[in-house]
C-alpha cells in the first residue's frame, strides 16, 4: 500500500508570488477609487461655491457673488445679470470650473 508523503518541500512559497500580485491589483484599484473620489469631492465643492455665489448674487450683486465664491474656495470669473436671473460661472483653487444660476424673487408686502 502506498503511502502519501506530502509536499517534498521544494514547493513551499509558491503562493507568495500570487499573493503579490493579487495585492499590487488592489492597491492599483486603491489608488484609482482615490483619484475618482477627489475629482468628484472637487466638483461638488465648486459646484457649491457656484451655487452660493449666485443666490448672494441675485440677492445683492456681483461684490456678494465674488466675495462668497471667495468664502467658498472659489474666484469668480464671470457674473450675467439679466433682469431678475444672474448667472454666475466660478474656478475653484483647484482649476475645477462650475456654474449656476438664480432668480431674484419679487416679494410683495404682507396686507395689513
Amino acid at each position: 500500500m502506498a503511502r502519501w508523503r506530502g509536499s517534498t518541500g521544494d514547493e513551499r512559497g509558491s503562493a507568495l508570488p500570487l499573493v503579490a500580485l493579487a495585492l499590487c491589483g488592489v492597491l492599483v484599484m486603491t489608488m484609482l477609487l482615490t483619484g475618482l473620489t477627489v475629482r468628484i469631492v472637487e466638483r461638488a465643492d465648486a459646484q457649491a461655491a457656484a451655487d452660493a455665489a449666485a443666490l448672494a448674487g441675485a440677492a445683492a450683486g456681483r461684490a456678494a457673488a465674488a466675495e462668497l465664491a471667495a468664502a467658498n474656495g472659489a474666484t469668480l470669473v464671470g457674473f450675467e445679470a439679466h433682469g431678475n436671473v444672474v448667472v454666475v460661472e466660478v474656478r475653484s483653487d483647484l482649476g475645477v470650473r462650475a456654474s449656476a444660476s438664480a432668480e431674484r424673487s419679487i416679494v410683495a408686502p404682507p396686507d395689513d
